[in-house]
């Protein structure tokens, strides 16, 4: 049945297991009465927890607006911020979260220590909203940002999936990704891999830093990994549309700064930033970042190189569908 859950009274650690045993959560509206709230979660914190085998379906956060219409949350998504969590076989249907910073279906922060997000799969309708009027938005996480105790800020990332549209056109600061919005990246701690992820869909924003997979690293001074990532996507800034050479499917792409069906924004410094095999809907606009992504076409979107080129599991992990020449997880 629907049911409305005030996120104010709800704002407690999260340090046990959650195995769902494949039970879905659905039908749920989170929302407060108070623009005092920051928060908009299920999980207000998951603190060395782990949650896993559940999935959630039909959930709508909606942050409370100001007097001038404006939202006020400022952590949205399934769980607000993770510091040593785990989240593993997850899917998610029809997620719509709203709201001033940091937005997205699953966490909203992740803000230090060895954090772990895998097998997790978010597929909307065309009518589901991720959308930040701020900035930092991101299919399964939003922001990467150290809080003020933990002394690492490691990420993995691997076999996940979205097939959602982000954004809506409407933010002020853009750092919005397919899969992560941002990663602060700030100091030598940060340590994150993004490995055999999928996105599909359009990246809308009105200002700078737009990825398929990810929207932005900044500062330069961590450690960033992206490899075996593909991103089917349409990119749309200021509605200045440009032309692919070679592009036959119809699409209309934009260019602005920063933006890449890979990696938006690369701020360079001392950190290392890697990357593996990647395919994308088209090449690297912007020379500034370099090329992560080789073109993807028909050729391209073969059962033999998702399977001997990206080396994702077919068998057990993900499902490739021929006729289509698409890829679901499992």
């Amino acid at each position: 049945a629907d049911f409305k859950w005030d996120a104010k009274k709800h704002e407690k650690s999260f340090v046990g297991v959650l195995n769902g045993n494949g039970h879905t959560i659905k039908n749920i509206t989170v929302n407060s009465d108070t623009t005092m709230v920051n928060n908009l979660n299920i999980f207000y914190k998951v603190s060395g927890g782990t949650i896993m085998n559940v999935n959630f379906e039909n959930i709508k956060f909606i942050s409370p607006k100001t007097s001038d219409n404006l939202y006020t949350a400022k952590k949205v998504g399934i769980i607000g911020q993770m510091i040593d969590g785990s989240v593993y076989n997850i899917k998610l249907k029809n997620i719509t979260a709203i709201g001033a910073e940091s937005i997205s279906a699953l966490i909203a922060q992740v803000a230090g220590g060895v954090n772990y997000v895998s097998n997790v799969s978010l597929v909307n309708d065309a009518d589901q909203v991720l959308a930040v009027t701020g900035k930092y938005l991101g299919g399964l996480i939003a922001n990467v940002q150290k809080d003020t105790n933990p002394k690492v800020v490691t990420l993995y990332v691997d076999n996940c999936m979205v097939k959602a549209n982000i954004g809506d056109h409407k933010d002020t600061g853009g750092n919005i990704g397919g899969i992560i919005g941002r990663i602060k990246n700030d100091l030598e701690v940060y340590f994150v891999v993004v490995k055999k992820c999928y996105y599909k869909g359009t990246v809308d924003t009105f200002k700078n830093y737009a990825g398929g997979i990810v929207g932005a690293c900044e500062a330069g001074k961590g450690n960033l990994y992206i490899g075996n990532c593909i991103s089917d996507v349409k990119m749309i800034y200021i509605q200045q549309v440009v032309e692919v050479p070679g592009d036959t499917s119809g699409n209309d792409y934009t260019c602005h700064k920063y933006g890449s069906p890979i990696l938006g924004r690369m701020s360079t410094g001392t950190g290392v930033y890697e990357f593996g095999v990647n395919y994308g809907s088209f090449s690297d606009m912007n020379a500034q970042v370099g090329s992560f992504a080789i073109p993807m076409n028909d050729v391209f979107k073969s059962d033999a190189i998702f399977k001997e080129v990206l080396a994702l599991d077919l068998t057990n992990t993900w499902i490739y569908n021929a006729d289509a020449k698409t890829l679901d997880l499992r």
